[in-house]
Parts: structure tokens; sequence; C-alpha cells
């Protein structure tokens, strides 16, 4: 049962850590491997999907189960509870792999638009108060409902790198694998850190301005123990 996750394990530290020419062909094979990954590879606790754990007192709208990190890569289980959305986030210069392991999730996603975001700043900033800085203009690129049955989805660190995730129709967990982790230093000497943000106006079709904020008071995590077992 274990073999699987072991597998994905170190499959993800050879892609994220192999010279550039086999990036790709090493991000297919991972790719490919999280595509057959089942909740009972992991030992997804039934407990966390339980209607009745979300109605406890001071229950955290999202669980994380922490699988494996280093300083090359994070994998782990978000458990969300019915109709929680995951704020919409950044992933600074990172790749990411996403796949459902339980329930329905959708999959809001944007890509940063620099030149876009460069030409409206000169166009608007004699305009714009000071509090709606920073943002940024955005495109969006798509909008998925995912479930166990579908492959992983992907974010690269020029494309889909901001989304939002939310539960349909009940509890849903996802695993997901980021690389490299948040709070390692970028080539800029400068940490990862997960920025929120709010949808201020739309722009153009599909093309959003946003504005960066504070972590939302209704979004926290509380974490559950991995059960399964890795042999790294």
């Amino acid at each position: 049962m274990f073999g699987q996750i072991n597998t994905l394990v170190k499959q993800a530290m050879e892609t994220f850590t192999c010279r550039k020419e086999f990036f790709q062909q090493n991000i297919e094979i991972l790719k490919t491997l999280m595509d057959k990954i089942t909740s009972n590879d992991v030992r997804l606790n039934p407990a966390l999907l339980s209607h009745s754990i979300w109605e406890k007192p001071n229950k955290a709208p999202a669980t994380y189960v922490d699988i494996y990190q280093d300083d090359v890569i994070t994998l782990g289980i978000f458990v969300l509870k019915p109709g929680m959305i995951l704020p919409l986030h950044d992933h600074p210069d990172m790749h990411g792999l996403i796949k459902v392991l339980f329930g329905k999730i959708r999959i809001t996603s944007y890509s940063v638009n620099s030149e876009n975001t460069a030409a409206f700043e000169s166009k608007s900033s004699t305009r714009i108060p000071s509090y709606l800085k920073p943002y940024l203009v955005v495109e969006k690129t798509s909008e998925i409902t995912a479930d166990s049955s579908n492959n992983c989805c992907v974010l690269y660190p020029e494309f889909e790198n901001l989304h939002e995730i939310e539960s349909i129709g009940g509890p849903a967990a996802f695993m997901d694998i980021l690389s490299p982790p948040y709070e390692t230093t970028d080539e800029n000497g400068e940490i990862r850190r997960c920025n929120y943000y709010k949808v201020l106006s739309e722009l153009a079709p599909n093309i959003f301005k946003l504005q960066k904020i504070d972590s939302p008071s209704d979004f926290w995590t509380d974490s559950a123990p991995f059960i399964g077992k890795l042999s790294i």
C-alpha cells in the first residue's frame, strides 16, 4: 500500500533537484505518479472527512496533514470543510501539483501579467490611493472542477501561479506538492511568503486587478498526523 507514496516522494525529490535538461522528463513522470495516487495510498483518515467533525466548536475550516518536507519539496494533504474556500493566494516562483483524493473541488487559477501590471501602474499611479497598493494585474486562465477521477493539476512559476480552491457538495481532500517550499530563499535572497489577495475589479475580459491583503480572519488550519509510512 505504501509503495506508491514512497515512490512519489522520491520522484518529486528527483524532479526538483535534477539538471535543467532533465526537468521536463522528470516532471512528466511525477505527474503520471501523482495521477494514480488515491486516498488509500496515503491512508487518509476517514474521521477527517466526517460531517460531525466540522460541527465541533472552534474547528478550523481546513486541516493539514504533513507527509514530507525538506528544503526542496513539501508534500501534504489539505482537508476542507463543506463549502470552504481556500483564499486566493500565490506561490512565488514555485511549481505545484494538486491531486484530489476525496470529494470535489473547484480551482480558479490566475497568471500574473507583468506587462499589464506595469502599464496599468504607469497610467494610474497618480489616481490610486496608497492603501490600494501593492496590487497585481492578472489573467484568469482557468476554472475547473475536479474529483478523484481527474488527473492532477499543475501550476508553474509563470503560469497559473495564483489560485483559490473551493470544496463543493461536502468535505474535500487534496494532496499537493510544492517546490521550492514556502519560507525558502529565492534567487534575490528574499523569503518566499504565501501572499493573499482579493479581486478589486475586472479591467478587461478575464483581466483582473488584485490587492494584497492579510490572511483572511475566517481562514486558518489545524493539523492531523500522517498515519501512513515513509521510507525515504
